[in-house]
């Protein structure tokens, strides 16, 4: 099977499997919402930092190294499997250990049993890595696509269940357990991939030298993603915490699903030709303008619905986060760029170069954030968005050197499509206005407002005659 077939055929099945489980994880979400209260998913928000900075440190890099890799020995399966499970047994000690003192940070006693049992998720998905990279390698995203969808369907009826019996906290907590728990037993029957105990210095050396760079990027980026959280849980609330957690989890699940769907995909099946320049270049102009094709008018849409979407899906204690999502929404406009370079550099193996832009990006972050502490909630969240403009600049000029994809090269590949993002933002903008002074029910006004924004998108495209219609055709077709 060729490259290109094999890289469509994946693309196939992972946006099948996006599309089920955006449509799984949106259901169980909004149910939740209307379940629990803001405070709940605040106390949750709290403690997120110490889970992402563990799988993290867990997976060390090591799966991503064996994705990268054309053939996988099974030293290489052997080594990595008990390097994953014995840091995950060491990062549940440590979890449940620290609690005590993580609820006396916050002054909230419920946050000691929260950290003892989500740590389980974190032990539980260290048996699972190896299996999941071996599927990702071998491009078998058919396999993969059987175990996710239940897993989270489960999980996610299993949290909703306890939610409504009145567990509160509690029903989210057992969510990621329960969900890591399916996954890495399904990961062991689907993949066939034999385990045999054994520890080769070798495969460890060539694994960790790929991953090392990559783990420490991959950390300061968990930590700072997550400090967000602890400060606003710290300085502001638990209840303001959980309308931005909530605000930044609508972003997410209407855009990230689409860019980690082309991502996953494009990541092995690029890294195969990533000796050549040329094809390595013109494939990831592509990517980069599919991606802000989809993930703009996406952006533009959100900043528009949020008022009527927010109190339609959540409910009206939820009306808190309807500024939140829009000024997250701008953000989210440049922030998947760098995503995408961060890729790229995997790709062609200079991890030492993405940790270092890595550490920038979280400076600019840190000084924002330090700012942003003395202000109100909005203002802290303008700041970030604005150092994730910075951010984004950066990284275009220094990773575009490596594949001869000068800044202006790049501005002119998405400078269209932001342009027009901006004008239908605008246009439909003004047209809400008018709209809402009719009194339409909600779904109604969301339906009016979601296909006015595509169309007009689309229609624009064509009058100015926009060679990424034209791409967005060819890779549909």
């Amino acid at each position: 099977m060729s490259l290109k077939k094999a890289a469509f055929r994946g693309l196939f099945w992972v946006g099948i499997e996006k599309v089920g489980l955006h449509l799984i994880q949106i259901s169980v979400f909004i149910i939740l919402a209307r379940l629990l209260v803001p405070e709940d998913f605040g106390l949750i928000g709290m403690i997120m930092i110490l889970f992402s900075v563990s799988s993290t440190i867990m997976e060390g890099g090591v799966s991503q190294a064996l994705i990268r890799e054309k053939t996988i020995e099974q030293d290489d399966i052997n080594t990595a499997f008990l390097f994953n499970v014995l840091f995950g047994i060491i990062l549940y000690i440590l979890l449940y250990v620290t609690a005590p003192y993580i609820s006396h940070f916050y002054n909230d006693e419920r946050l000691t049993l929260l950290v003892r049992i989500m740590g389980l998720s974190v032990l539980f998905q260290s048996f699972g890595l190896v299996f999941s990279a071996s599927l990702v390698q071998k491009m078998n995203f058919k396999r993969e696509l059987i175990l996710i969808l239940p897993a989270h369907l489960i999980s996610g009826l299993t949290a909703i269940t306890m939610a409504y019996s009145g567990y509160g906290v509690i029903s989210i907590a057992m969510k990621f357990v329960i969900l890591e728990l399916i996954k890495s037993f399904t990961l062991f029957y689907l993949s066939q991939q034999k385990i045999h105990l054994g520890f080769s210095k070798s495969s460890f050396k060539k694994l960790f030298s790929f991953g090392m760079h990559l783990t420490g990027s991959k950390l300061i980026s968990s930590m700072h993603s997550n400090l967000y959280k602890v400060l606003i849980g710290k300085f502001f609330s638990a209840s303001t915490l959980g309308l931005y957690t909530q605000a930044q989890k609508i972003m997410r699940l209407l855009s990230s699903n689409i860019l980690q769907a082309i991502q996953k995909v494009t990541y092995p099946s690029l890294s195969k030709i990533k000796g050549n320049k040329v094809r390595l270049k013109s494939g990831y102009r592509k990517i980069i303008q599919l991606s802000m094709l989809l993930i703009m008018p996406l952006m533009a849409l959100l900043i528009v619905i949020a008022d009527p979407l927010i109190p339609f899906l959540l409910g009206e204690q939820w009306a808190g986060a309807v500024p939140m999502l829009q000024i997250i929404s701008v953000g989210g406009m440049v922030f998947y760029l760098i995503l995408i370079y961060q890729n790229l550099l995997k790709v062609i193996g200079r991890t030492d170069i993405y940790l270092k832009l890595e550490i920038i990006q979280k400076v600019n972050i840190t000084i924002a954030l330090a700012v942003g502490i003395w202000f109100n909630i909005l203002i802290f969240i303008s700041l970030v968005v604005v150092s994730h403009f910075i951010t984004t600049f950066i990284y275009a000029y220094k990773v575009g050197k490596f594949v001869d994809y000068s800044i202006s090269e790049q501005i002119k590949d998405i400078a269209d499509i932001f342009v027009v993002s901006l004008l239908v933002l605008g246009i439909i903008y003004y047209f809400k206005l008018i709209m809402m002074q009719y009194n339409l029910h909600s779904l109604v006004l969301l339906t009016i407002l979601s296909i006015s924004v595509m169309s007009l998108f689309i229609a624009i495209g064509f009058i100015i005659k926009s060679p990424k219609i034209k791409l967005l055709k060819d890779t549909l077709l």
